[in-house]
This record gives C-alpha cells, structure tokens and sequence, in this order.
C-alpha cells in the first residue's frame, strides 16, 4: 500500500502508529458479557459487517468480541427471526452508513486514511503470525484460553521451515499479482 502512495512523509509515521496501537488494542480485547436484548443485536450487525469493509478485521472477530458469535449462528441454525431480523437490519444500515463514510473519508483523506490502514493491518500480522505461546485458565478437561502472544521459534524444525516457505510464498505472490496488476492498467 505504501508503494502505491509515491512516497512517504515523515509526518504519516504517527498515523502509521496510530494505526498499529488502535488494531493492536482491538485485536487483544477480550470478549465481554452484552446484553441479547434486539438493540443490540442491531448494534452487533451494524459493527460486525463495518469491520468486514476494513482491511485486517474480522466481522467474525468483533461478533466474539462482542460475545455474540455463537448466539447469532445458533439463531441461524434454529431459523431464530426474533435475532436474525435485528442483525440483518444493522448489517444493512451499517453497509450503507459505512460504505458512505468511507468513501468521503478516502475521497478527502485518501492518504491519511490509507497510512492508517496500514498500520491497522501491520497489527492484525500479531494475530496471523503463525507461532503463538497461549495461556490456558482453568482446571479440567476444557480449561479457556486466556492469553496468546506471538513468539519467535528458537528452534528450525519442519513445520517452522514450511511456515517460513510459506510466508515468502505468500508475499511473492502478493508483489507479483500487483506487478501484473499495474502493468495491465498501463496497457488500459
């Protein structure tokens, strides 16, 4: 995303920070008790389908969150309209609200927006990357994960040289669908 930007500013490196400490604040927050009441389920479609539209975030994750991911997949299992109807009703307010917001945002602030963007997905890599040390709470056959943090591997055995493999697979990729990219708009 930088590259297509012509440049960096100095100055953009704060919104790049900001960018990265406002994803990495979301993308630790664990899920919290909210109410099943129609307002909020409402609320739960409006944010679930807003974080869809942003690059890095998960509407799956902000509806774990917000501690409604499964009560929302058990009322599509059991065809629950009592749930689906407000959850529908604020993804399709929030696409329309937010859809419009970012568009004037990008069609005033592209540059700045996109720096952020950026940073935001610089964080969601915390979250991807492929070695994690988690803690678990709690005694028994189903103790809860309480923490996860990514960790460096100390040792080079198969699966870490395969997870490497694949990561530079990964971003080859990426650089070479943008290079066709941008050379087929040249030709356009």
């Amino acid at each position: 995303m930088f590259r297509d930007l012509d440049g960096f500013a100095g100055r953009e490196m704060i919104l790049v920070i900001a960018g990265t400490v406002s994803g990495y604040i979301v993308f630790n927050m664990v899920p919290v008790q909210t109410p099943e009441a129609g307002w909020f389920i409402f609320v739960s479609g409006a944010l679930a389908i807003c974080a869809m539209m942003l690059p890095g975030i998960s509407g799956s994750f902000v509806l774990l969150i917000l501690n409604k991911y499964h009560y929302i997949f058990a009322a599509i299992g059991y065809f629950k309209l009592s749930v689906l109807l407000p959850f529908a009703g604020g993804a399709l307010t929030g696409l329309v609200f937010f859809s419009r917001l970012l568009s004037y945002i990008l069609k005033r602030y592209y540059r700045n927006t996109v720096v952020f963007i950026t940073g935001l997905l610089l964080a969601s890599l915390t979250v991807i990357w492929p070695f994690q040390e988690r803690v678990h709470e709690g005694a028994g056959a189903n103790p809860l994960l309480a923490d996860t943090h990514p960790v460096f591997p100390l040792e080079l055995s198969r699966p870490v040289l395969l997870s490497f493999a694949l990561i530079i697979a990964g971003i080859i990729m990426v650089l070479a669908i943008n290079h066709f990219y941008k050379a087929k708009a040249r030709k356009d």
